[in-house]
C-alpha cells in the first residue's frame, strides 16, 4: 500500500510504503488515483525486504536513503532520473546496475555496502 502526498493538480510523490506480508517485488505505479506519480520521498521504502524494484522509468526523482536497508539484487536507473540521491540504495545486494545517460549526480554513499 502506498501512502502518497499532491504536489499539485496533476501529480503526486510517494511518501510511504507498507508492503504486504511475504512481499519483495514491487511496481511503482503510474498513478495514484488519476494522478501521475512523479517521485518518492526520502525512506519512503527503507528496510521493507524488497528484493526487486520496477516503474522507475516514470519516476523524475527518487529522495535520500529511498530504497536503503533493502535485499535489491539488480536496479536499472533509467534515463529520466538525472540523480541518485545521497543513500539511495545503501546496504542492499546489488550486483547488476545499469545507470541511463542522463546521470549528472550521484549522492554520497548511493550503492555504499553492496
Amino acid at each position: 500500500m502506498f501512502n502518497y502526498y499532491k504536489i499539485n493538480d496533476y501529480s503526486v510523490e510517494i511518501t510511504s510504503y507498507y508492503k504486504k506480508e511475504e512481499e519483495t517485488d514491487i511496481t511503482i505505479p503510474y498513478m495514484i488515483k488519476n494522478y501521475v506519480v512523479c517521485g518518492i520521498e526520502n525512506y519512503c521504502f527503507v528496510n521493507n525486504e524488497l528484493t526487486s524494484v520496477k516503474g522507475l522509468e516514470r519516476l523524475k526523482y527518487v529522495g535520500d536513503y529511498g530504497f536503503a536497508e533493502n535485499d535489491i539484487e539488480s536496479i536499472e536507473i533509467p534515463n529520466n532520473l538525472t540523480s541518485i540521491s545521497r543513500s539511495c540504495f545503501m546496504n542492499n545486494n546489488i550486483r547488476d546496475i545499469k545507470i541511463g545517460d542522463r546521470i549528472l549526480d550521484i549522492g554520497e554513499r548511493a550503492f555504499k555496502n553492496n
